[in-house]
């Protein structure tokens, strides 16, 4: 990449997991480059989660990048979107993305087109990086971080040497607010969030249950149960399985209320999906609960304040919304979740 680019564009469409990982190389872009002006094109879900980060002066979110439908090219809002990219007159573009499909391929060369940028630097996966001006070879290694897959982008793009730490930005006023949803806890304050977007990855809720109960009578801990709309059900389920008293707040909580309520939480128990790389971020104790997702791509942060409970299935990974037989979370005992919850609230504490 040019040496002193005085704009840069980079992408990265996808949820609020997508949008936490990406984080080290938007960093290490803005070390290599501080003069530069740097825009994140993806989804308004992700521009919410990422609000004040320093890495980024400018958000440009549009909700039809995230439809795998070729026709969302035909809205009457995609025009306007690849004008607006056209007039960021940006020098080079950074697609921190894997290129998973032919359809993928033609969505991010009609974008770097509208673009104009002359440099163009991202990932080849299996041959797909065509719109491409210098193509990192995508390792797709299962041992291989996410974190580390975006920092080789961002080095190619001529930033070396970043951190692999996330970290994301709530305000004093956030945290205030989250307070007084949450309301005062006696003991250590317990996270649960029990859904997410693929029902594949959710661990069964009397297990929640369970796990919940036994941490409010050995730590006298106070339980809430996170969620979005779609999981207001599975929250009532859980909650309604427990003998202790839980404050249910899903669906009642913005992405950033979610993020603030993490932080102000002792211990987050989450399935595999983007409030648990939230928590990561934060620095907040976390057990992460894995089945069927690629485990060490998404789920080792070599972080002290991590821990996981991981399924065993001949057929993982996978990438199924749904399953039948979701032997890889029927797999995770219960023990082995409070073992690792036990671990982090006795231990505690935030990582730095």
């Amino acid at each position: 990449m040019a040496e002193h680019p005085r704009s840069i564009l980079a992408v990265k469409i996808g949820g609020i997991g997508d949008a936490v990982v990406v984080v080290p190389a938007l960093r290490s872009l803005r070390s290599a480059f501080p003069a530069a002006r740097i825009a994140l094109l993806g989804r308004p879900v992700q521009e919410e989660i990422l609000r004040g980060c320093p890495f980024v002066d400018e958000f440009l979110s549009e909700e039809l990048l995230g439809s795998g439908n070729p026709l969302s090219a035909l809205h009457p809002r995609f025009p306007g979107l690849l004008w607006r990219l056209r007039r960021g007159r940006f020098d080079a573009i950074v697609f921190l993305q894997h290129v998973a499909s032919a359809g993928g391929a033609l969505k991010y060369g009609v974008l770097a087109r509208a673009s104009g940028a002359p440099e163009r630097i991202g990932l080849d996966t299996r041959g797909r990086g065509w719109f491409l001006t210098k193509k990192v070879q995508d390792e797709e290694r299962p041992s291989v971080h996410e974190v580390a897959t975006y920092l080789r982008v961002a080095e190619a793009a001529g930033a070396r040497g970043g951190s692999s730490r996330t970290e994301l930005w709530i305000s004093g006023e956030e945290r205030s607010r989250a307070s007084e949803f949450l309301g005062p806890v006696e003991g250590p304050l317990v996270c649960l969030n029990p859904g997410g977007a693929r029902a594949s990855r959710w661990w069964p809720a009397e297990r929640f249950a369970r796990v919940a109960d036994e941490l409010a009578r050995e730590f006298g801990a106070g339980i809430a149960i996170l969620g979005g709309r779609a999981e207001k059900g599975l929250a009532r389920r859980v909650a309604g399985m427990m003998k202790t008293r839980a404050l249910d707040l899903a669906g009642r909580l913005s992405v950033r209320e979610l993020a603030a309520a993490i932080d102000r939480a002792d211990l987050l128990i989450s399935n595999d999906t983007g409030a648990f790389h939230v928590a990561a971020a934060l620095g907040r104790p976390t057990v992460g609960i894995f089945g069927p997702g690629e485990f060490k791509k998404w789920a080792e942060y070599g972080l002290g304040h991590v821990a996981t409970a991981r399924g065993d299935a001949d057929c993982a990974p996978c990438y199924k919304r749904r399953c039948r037989r979701h032997i890889c979370m029927e797999s995770i005992e219960t023990e082995q979740v409070l073992s690792a919850a036990r671990g982090l609230l006795s231990g505690g504490g935030r990582d730095g």
